[in-house]
């Protein structure tokens, strides 16, 4: 069974802080809503061969307001 994992980095330029989150699934929507407001952030994507990797990407960028600086790598692991 193959399952997706996201691994988010998030920098906040107010408080100085960096975040390091592992979510699933299940939990990516409410966390990238609850800390970057939404998937309409400003971002880039880059770094995926879709032929070998079709559900994997990493996206890189800023929040609208230019709040937060975050990058999401999603990767598609084989579970037992």
């Amino acid at each position: 069974m193959k399952k997706l994992r996201y691994i988010l980095t998030i920098y906040d330029r107010n408080t100085k802080t960096i975040q390091h989150l592992e979510r699933d699934a299940e939990t990516i929507n409410e966390t990238v809503t609850k800390e970057l407001g939404d998937w309409g952030h400003c971002a880039a994507t880059s770094g995926v061969d879709r032929s070998k990797a079709p559900r994997e990407f990493f996206q890189a960028g800023t929040t609208k307001d230019n709040t937060k600086c975050f990058s999401i790598l999603c990767i598609e692991e084989e579970v037992e």
